[in-house]
């Protein structure tokens, strides 16, 4: 369901009209993503027999090197600035990628104006 098509369900269900109540379109929030990525690309992603529900199989992992790296991680945890924690997930995560709140704003504003003109009709 989309989120407008909530939104306007929630507002006839309380009993108002879209005349009383104003949808904004604000954009993403920190931390907010437009589709989610449940594999990555690389992986060879095959069907169950739900049609809904895929799988994988991804590589077995070393448990020894991956709780030292944790526990490297939660040390990480009292230094001063991210950029210890930051350089660490990507270390146990390559695929790992950090995106700053002035390049992500600037996205998100781009992407809320595209969902706006798809919404409004106007693409």
């Amino acid at each position: 369901m989309r989120i407008l098509d909530l939104a306007r369900s929630l507002i006839r269900l309380s009993g108002k009209s879209e005349h009383d109540v104003e949808i904004q379109f604000t954009g993403l929030r920190d931390g907010e993503k437009l589709k989610e990525e449940l594999f990555y690309g690389y992986e060879k992603v095959t069907p169950t027999s739900c049609d809904r529900i895929k799988r994988t199989n991804g590589s077995l992992k070393d448990w020894t090197k991956l709780s030292r790296h944790l526990d490297e991680l939660r040390a990480s945890l009292s230094v001063d600035g991210a950029a210890p924690i930051r350089a660490k997930i990507k270390e146990i995560v390559p695929e790992y990628i950090f995106h700053d709140n002035k390049t992500k704003q600037n996205s998100n504003e781009t992407v809320a104006k595209r969902q706006f003109r798809a919404v409004a009709g106007h693409d």
